[in-house]
């Protein structure tokens, strides 16, 4: 970045000396004389470039933190306490493409609308965690406006790394009291290892000990669980963690269980090989913290390689560490 900077700043002060003596050196010439003011000014202009070569350097650098400045930005404004709950959480949401954007997908919808039962796949570089799903949804619906603040504290997401939660069994999954581990949407032979992992006294916490030893995709059933009986309206989860588990078995059976008053989104930051393989109906592609692309899996399928690019292309400049979201975050709350 300071390379381009330095080189940018080059070909500016190349034009006001080219210009410096366009417009004396004509007259010098007409005149005959001032040579010597012209070699000032020449002079004066180097030394006063080099200065400012360094100003934009430093410009440079201060801006490449401003996607993370703003990441951060979203995130301290959603774990802020809420004035009020669902003050103004519409049924609808209306998904934009920036239309002007020159990487902006052949074939993308302008516009798509989704609600609570919809599933969402989202492309973006950004792993899913409490530091970046403000940003997410700010890629998605933008990030200003009153209601954008309600957002924030309608989402949750969940992951193999969830801590050790400091409640009972019972308001982790947030069952009533009369329900038992049986009311659990799980196949037989996972229902079996969760009742024989917790406590049977559903009003106990687990212990430390035992959340830590527990199989990391056992963990990311009970958070995936426990979002998806919350009040929470978006739910966030990730390809790459989800693909320790059935998709056919355990997977889809929580997402048809969640869809009833959810939005649920499914995060690719790794590969794109497997959209479409959780029943998505709505493919959004994100590229440099906008929406780039809009569609059905169908139309997803058309542009895979163009968004393949796209990410190898993200992925080099992050290993070059010249990536706008290189920051990579983790998080084991959820």
């Amino acid at each position: 970045a300071k390379e381009e900077s330095t080189f940018i700043s080059g070909i500016f002060s190349a034009l006001i000396i080219a210009l410096i003596m366009l417009i004396m050196g004509w007259g010098i010439i007409r005149e005959g004389t001032g040579w010597e003011r012209l070699l000032i000014y020449v002079g004066a202009l180097r030394l006063c470039m080099t200065g400012l070569q360094k100003t934009f350097a430093s410009l440079t650098t201060v801006n490449r933190f401003y996607p993370q400045l703003q990441r951060y930005f979203l995130f301290v404004k959603s774990v802020q306490p809420a004035e009020s709950k669902k003050r103004c959480l519409p049924e609808m949401y209306n998904l934009q493409v920036e239309e002007e954007n020159e990487s902006l997908l052949q074939g993308s919808a302008a516009s798509i609308e989704i609600k609570a039962g919809s599933r969402l796949t989202l492309v973006t570089p950004l792993k899913v965690d409490r530091y970046n799903l403000a940003g997410m949804v700010g890629s998605l619906l933008g990030n200003e406006g009153e209601c954008m603040t309600d957002v924030l504290h309608s989402m949750c997401f969940a992951t193999a790394q969830h801590s050790c939660p400091d409640c009972s069994i019972r308001e982790l999954l947030h069952l009533p009291e009369s329900a038992t581990l049986d009311a659990l949407p799980l196949p037989v032979e996972l229902l079996d290892r969760v009742k024989s992992t917790l406590p049977n006294n559903l009003g106990k916490p687990v212990k430390p000990g035992v959340w830590e030893k527990m199989d990391p995709d056992l963990r990311l059933v009970l958070s995936i669980l426990s979002a998806v009986n919350s009040h929470y309206q978006w739910l966030f989860l990730e390809d790459s963690d989800l693909q320790s588990l059935d998709t056919e078995i355990v997977v889809k059976p929580l997402m048809d269980h969640a869809l009833e008053g959810k939005i649920v989104v499914i995060a690719f930051n790794k590969t794109i090989d497997r959209v479409g393989a959780y029943g998505e109906d709505t493919v959004a592609v994100v590229h440099e913290g906008t929406t780039i692309g809009l569609g059905d899996t169908e139309w997803f399928a058309s542009v895979q390689a163009q968004v393949a690019a796209l990410m190898a292309l993200k992925i080099k400049k992050q290993q070059q560490g010249e990536g706008d979201d290189g920051d990579e975050l983790d998080d084991e709350d959820m």
